[in-house]
């Protein structure tokens, strides 16, 4: 079974990354990785349209028993340097997560939260946005699933901005065996607007016209093997047909209406690498991806090259500590006081080490960072609300956490 990777939130997401293969969902990882009490440095670079290769973005991800539980993210887009912020709550059967921005990493807003629900008998997802004018969350979308409800499965979709389910599509089965899809939309009540119907070995083989109709055909396991696209009036369009070797994807060829090779896809795997490679319609190597795993199955890392093995992108583990010992890993290397204080936090570092430092709420927010040097060093707290406050200084080796009071 193909490993899981991590969510590295800016692949894909705010840049076009060639042919980026799809990431899980975060409730997959989580469920699958070793890192415990872990906090991890990631690192990434890309190559420009001019052929230099720049920093892409930094992220921490801190693991608390084996769960994600904060991400900071720092990234450059055009010249401009933005940074983001996930905070992961859980609960049983399901996990929240909280999404902030900033322009300076000091003044933070929240941008949404969306919320997972996962049990036998029900699914959901929905997703919050904030709306500043209003200053509170509205629910922007919501899909909610009912499992195995007397051999039917439903899905329904929330549309935030109508405030309604304006859609729902219900799956039934016959001997666990799903025999017929129906789609319905809401227009004033449920009307239905579409359905399918599949063979014993689960391929499409009626579909009303509202559908683009295609064929999906399988194998024994289950394992979609061909998929045929036609047009309104059946005439093919194109097909992809998907080859495996143990229960592993091992290739993809697709061909178009004439059966005129398109490109193909093929994966190798090993404990340590996992391949991508993609040729184009003239069997030209157009595209390497290699996504990196620990000894423990942990992903550490991917690259990507061109066909002339230029490095277009890395993502990178740059550092691991082990946040169960950050206590008392470095205080030996300098002093903080007063504790609490009014205006002031000093510092005296006693080594050459670089250190960088932040500051964070009891919201979680990164509400300050910066640099430490040997010497004297001060970081200005007086603007900030009274309360208790972390600070967090990294280095090279590990992590210091330190609270201090603001009075």
């Amino acid at each position: 079974m193909t490993r899981f990777l991590p969510i590295l939130f800016l692949v894909g997401l705010h840049f076009n990354v060639i042919a980026q293969a799809p990431t899980p969902s975060n409730s997959e990882y989580s469920s699958y990785t070793t890192w415990q009490d872990t906090t991890l440095k990631w690192c990434a670079e890309r190559t420009l349209s001019n052929g230099s290769l720049v920093h892409w973005f930094y992220q921490t991800s801190i693991y608390s028993d084996t769960n994600l539980a904060e991400e900071y993210t720092s990234f450059d887009f055009s010249g401009n340097t933005y940074y983001n912020q996930y905070l992961y709550s859980y609960f049983p059967n399901g996990y929240k997560r909280d999404e902030f921005s900033s322009l300076d990493s000091m003044n933070w807003t929240p941008d949404g939260y969306s919320r997972y629900y996962t049990d036998n008998n029900l699914d959901s997802q929905s997703f919050y946005s904030w709306d500043m004018n209003a200053a509170q969350y509205f629910l922007q979308s919501a899909t909610i699933t009912y499992n195995n409800s007397y051999g039917i499965d439903s899905v329904k979709y929330w549309d935030g901005y109508n405030f309604m389910f304006h859609e729902k599509r219900v799956y039934y089965r016959t001997n666990g065996i799903m025999d017929s899809l129906v789609v319905y939309e809401n227009n004033g009540g449920w009307n239905k607007i579409a359905s399918e119907v599949y063979d014993a070995d689960g391929n499409s083989i009626y579909q009303s016209v509202i559908y683009q109709p295609y064929k999906v055909y399988r194998d024994s396991s289950g394992n979609s093997i061909a998929h045929v696209n036609y047009d309104m009036n059946w005439n093919l369009i194109d097909s992809s047909y998907t080859y495996y070797e143990n229960l592993q994807m091992d290739s993809i060829a697709r061909f178009s209406d004439q059966l005129i090779f398109k490109g193909a896809e093929s994966y190798t795997y090993s404990n340590l690498e996992e391949k991508r490679m993609v040729w184009d319609y003239d069997s030209s190597l157009t595209l390497t991806q290699s996504y990196h795993f620990n000894q423990q199955g942990d992903y550490i890392g991917q690259q990507t090259k061109l066909s002339d093995g230029t490095l277009y992108s890395r993502i990178s583990l740059c550092a691991i500590y082990d946040i169960l010992n950050v206590e008392q890993a470095s205080d030996y290397s300098f002093q903080m006081y007063p504790n609490p204080t009014e205006s002031d936090l000093f510092f005296e570092v006693t080594n050459d080490r670089f250190y960088m430092y932040e500051v964070i709420d009891l919201q979680g927010r990164r509400i300050q960072h910066g640099t430490l040097k040997r010497g004297p060093n001060s970081i200005h707290v007086g603007n900030y609300p009274n309360g208790l406050y972390t600070l967090r200084i990294y280095s090279s080796e590990h992590i210091t956490t330190k609270r201090f009071i603001k009075n």
